[in-house]
């Protein structure tokens, strides 16, 4: 009987798993926590188990919470009877909760990840948990914000603010460029990104002022830069906006056929730049004394053609294209069977790979190859056997 690899799991529950599921799993990785009851500990042992958050016994039933979750006092009046919570990210207690409202309602509470929980609650609440991988965060006034994805902290927001709060944000984080230093230390009582903090050069004083963690990297806007967020495209047309303009980013910019010299010249001072650069072959001597030592310049004589997600190729997909084609890669293509070796090597001139190329035959595989310039990415054949790490992945919560 083949066995199952296991990974990539949020929660996995084994409180009712028994002997014959476990001698079926080769392997568990990548797992945030495992849940187990007093009947299934034991089990635990035959288990091949790496990278695991956290290991739980839990016996009854129990509520999952995951990622960011706020507990409102109307949720503990709803409540009949007594739960066990299991949190698995970040789990709030509301600042109008009073105690009265939690007695006879937590029954046992499991956390990995943070609790944050009123000042005057927290004795009460930290009387209740069973299990604590992370960290018990209490706290005065409004309660602690939690962002998600991208953010940019502008004036407004603070506005917003009664007081002063706690401030997490899990992915990437903005200063405004005209926010305001003094409501920023107002309100801002303390600030955690995990993930990327852009600010400004003249904020960078105020920003560090501030109790503050960072868990991944801050980046400091030069004096004068406007930070593009993502990938840009500029025609002669759209170029004309700009003057003298100062470019900071980490995504592509592409440059189009019809942007000239002169133009060029006169819309763009500088680009501090850690991603690539498209622009036509005559104007790339242009752009390497307009950017940083980092920057990929790439040129282009006829057109340029750029695949961020997953496509397919055929002959015919080309055959439009005003040659010759620099083809540039990030995403993955697949060239098709019919695809004619003879319009491929007439057509593209050069290949810049930063994603994956995927060929049926190994003579297009070889044309592929003798056409990269830019080579960070995989050339694979159809044929070539996928390496699926796991049997069973991704999934939020899993039982067995």
């Amino acid at each position: 009987m083949t066995k199952q690899r296991i990974g990539n799991i949020g929660v996995l529950n084994l409180t009712k798993v028994n002997e014959k599921t476990i001698a079926g799993i080769e392997s568990i990785e990548n797992v945030g926590c495992i849940i187990y009851s007093r009947e299934t500990a034991h089990l635990q042992s035959a288990l091949k188990v790496q990278n695991v958050g956290a290991s739980i016994e839990i016996n009854g039933d129990y509520q999952t919470l995951t990622g960011e979750t706020v507990l409102s006092r109307n949720y503990f009046q709803s409540l009949t009877t007594p739960v066990q919570l299991l949190t698995v990210g970040s789990i709030t207690f509301d600042e109008k909760i009073e105690e009265a409202d939690l007695e006879g309602k937590i029954d046992g509470l499991f956390v990995v990840g943070t609790v944050y929980a009123p000042a005057h609650l927290q004795g009460h609440i930290q009387s209740k948990v069973k299990h604590m991988t992370g960290m018990f965060e209490p706290y005065e006034g409004e309660k602690p914000r939690v962002i998600n994805g991208k953010h940019e902290l502008t004036n407004a927001y603070l506005e917003s603010i009664q007081s002063s709060v706690k401030l997490t944000v899990n992915g990437k984080l903005k200063l405004d460029k005209h926010l305001s230093t003094e409501s920023l230390n107002q309100k801002i009582e303390n600030l955690t990104v995990n993930g990327i903090l852009y600010f400004h050069e003249s904020q960078e004083s105020a920003v560090f002022g501030l109790p503050h963690t960072i868990n991944g990297k801050s980046v400091k806007i030069p004096e004068g830069f406007t930070l593009l967020t993502s990938s840009q495209s500029y025609s002669a047309r759209t170029l004309r906006r700009l003057n003298g303009a100062k470019l900071m980013t980490t995504n592509p910019i592409y440059f189009e056929k019809d942007v000239s010299r002169e133009l060029l010249e006169q819309a763009i001072d500088q680009i501090q730049t850690t991603s690539i650069v498209v622009v036509d072959e005559d104007l790339e001597d242009l752009l390497y004394e307009k950017t940083n030592i980092e920057a990929e310049i790439l040129s282009y004589e006829g057109q340029y053609v750029v695949i961020e997600n997953e496509e397919k190729w055929d002959t015919e997909e080309y055959a439009f294209y005003d040659k010759p084609v620099t083809l540039i890669v990030a995403g993955k293509l697949i060239f098709e069977e019919d695809l004619s070796a003879t319009e491929l090597k007439t057509t593209i001139k050069n290949i810049d790979l930063l994603g994956t190329i995927v060929t049926e035959t190994p003579e297009i595989k070889g044309i592929i190859k003798s056409l990269l310039r830019l080579n960070d990415g995989s050339v694979e054949s159809a044929d070539q056997p996928v390496d699926s790490r796991y049997d069973v992945a991704n999934y939020g919560e899993l039982s067995l």
